[in-house]
């Protein structure tokens, strides 16, 4: 087996209570992860451009199909993004981005 896929294998056998920190924003399109109680990374391609105060971060969703959570999602506000300022959105090099967060 190849390692890249045994990562992944393990990834899809998570507990749903240990990946509270995953979080969806921009209608499911992007992703992050949770790095604080304020504070989340993900991709600085995932810039929302000028619509930052409407964009909200869903925290623990496990299913977007459903709604039947074991745990209730947590929803929260992005206050501020900072991308990376080396980010090439040409070829995608230092593309990265912290999200502040706050309560909604």
């Amino acid at each position: 087996m190849v390692s890249g896929v045994v990562s992944v294998l393990a990834v899809l056998h998570v507990l749903v209570k240990e990946a509270a920190w995953l979080g969806l924003y921009q209608k499911n399109k992007c992703g992050g992860v949770l790095v604080s109680s304020k504070y989340a990374i993900t991709a600085g391609h995932c810039q929302p451009g000028r619509f930052l105060s409407s964009l909200v971060v869903i925290l623990g969703e496990h299913d977007i199909l459903t709604d039947r959570e074991r745990l209730k999602p947590e929803m929260r506000r992005v206050k501020r993004m900072i991308v990376h300022r080396h980010y090439n959105p040409q070829n995608f090099d230092n593309d990265i981005a912290l999200l502040e967060l706050d309560l909604l």
